[in-house]
């Protein structure tokens, strides 16, 4: 009877997936992921959220030691942070915890290497420097909306500067190796245009007046 009910909710899940989520683009790794959910039931995007910090801290104390499992390893870190959001939409698991979460882990994972390499200077250290600044702006402009009620996930802004940053730091670490002659410092010139861009419409966000409260104001 459980496994009836079991793929009964997989089945619903699966036919109003598409119904549900009409605004946002899907792929059938969506679907994939709905499958996999059922096959492992106590597997959450949370937990892969937290999977995370582990081994960042290990890519972290790999390096320059063992290059190329410091390599791999942020590899499998910026891997995990694609698929815990996909996992947590595809299956409905979206929570508060997990939205305050998942930006720490972004940020503890790509400020460990930024500032490491501005010390073996591959990255300048003001632009390091401004970039941590601003992602400190950026925790208190989220702890701020999240305090007027509007606790959001990354706005686009914010995934296209934490793509930056996973970029830059892993061809700093292409880099290290191979020595190429990219402009990283251009790239995380652009990864702190975007942490401002971020951090302002979010802050924009969190300013606008509650439309019940302006009406309960008026009454």
């Amino acid at each position: 009877m459980n496994q009836k009910r079991q793929k009964f909710k997989t089945w619903w899940r699966l036919a109003t997936a598409r119904k549900r989520r009409q605004n946002r683009l899907k792929t059938k790794l969506d679907f994939w992921l709905i499958r996999r959910k059922e096959q492992f039931p106590r597997v959450t995007a949370n937990k892969i959220t937290v999977a995370r910090i582990p081994v960042a801290v290990a890519a972290f104390l790999c390096f320059p030691t063992y290059y190329w499992k410091a390599l791999c390893l942020y590899t499998v870190t910026a891997f995990l942070d694609i698929v815990d959001g996909k996992w947590a939409r595809a299956n409905e698991e979206e929570t508060d915890i997990g939205k305050i979460i998942d930006p720490l882990v972004d940020k503890m994972s790509v400020l460990l290497f930024l500032y490491m390499f501005a010390l073996e200077g591959f990255l300048d250290k003001k632009i390091v420097g401004l970039i941590i600044a601003l992602e400190f702006a950026s925790t208190f402009v989220y702890a701020y909306t999240a305090t007027k009620g509007n606790l959001k996930g990354a706005n686009k802004w914010g995934k296209a500067k934490k793509w930056a940053q996973d970029i830059c730091v892993l061809l700093t670490l292409i880099v290290f190796l191979t020595g190429p002659d990219i402009p990283l410092n251009a790239i995380l010139g652009i990864a702190c245009v975007l942490s401002g861009l971020s951090s302002f419409c979010r802050l924009r966000e969190g300013i606008k007046r509650n439309p019940q409260s302006s009406q309960s104001a008026q009454n």
